[in-house]
């Protein structure tokens, strides 16, 4: 077999074992959600530090009575009294970074056996790709009962930050 029909067949069961394990992981938080009586739409954010008791990682969000309810699958939970939120605000840090350029190797080799001496020398040569960073983060400021506040933070920007505001309103 050629060499490009082996990177074909590679990429084939990569990308599809990445398919079936983030369905997989999907269906078995559904089950997680229901198995516990909440409704299988319930939110989902990517927690990041701030609480004690919860480990960082994807994390549920509910409302249960006067407290804001954050729990994962790992049995963490903490419960957060609404009038205890403080404020919550979306800190947007998006950078925009140009990568590539080059050569490439790996091209070179697929572009000789595909189309000989010019082909290795077009599939020997990177583009540049335009990738963008997103660092953006929501921080829910919470007030202890002895005074001091302290930020819960998310990732996320604009759609954690309504996800959260829905639920303590």
């Amino acid at each position: 077999m050629s060499i490009l029909l082996w990177i074909i067949i590679f990429l084939v069961i990569v990308i599809g074992g990445a398919v079936i394990f983030g369905f997989l992981s999907a269906k078995s938080d559904v089950k997680f959600l229901q198995s516990n009586g909440y409704p299988k739409n319930t939110p989902s954010l990517q927690y990041l530090s701030g609480q004690p008791g919860i480990s960082p990682g994807f994390v549920f969000a509910v409302r249960q009575g006067t407290n804001l309810v954050l729990f994962n699958t790992k049995g963490n939970k903490a419960e957060i009294p609404i009038q205890s939120i403080v404020s919550i605000d979306v800190q947007l840090d998006v950078q925009t970074v140009n990568t590539g350029g080059g050569r490439s190797i790996a091209g070179a080799v697929v572009g000789e056996a595909i189309a000989g001496p010019v082909g290795a020398v077009v599939g020997g040569t990177k583009g540049t790709k335009t990738e963008n960073i997103d660092r953006s983060t929501v921080r829910m400021r919470v007030r202890s009962d002895n005074g001091i506040e302290h930020d819960i933070v998310f990732k996320g920007s604009h759609k954690t930050h309504n996800v959260l505001l829905h639920l303590i309103s």
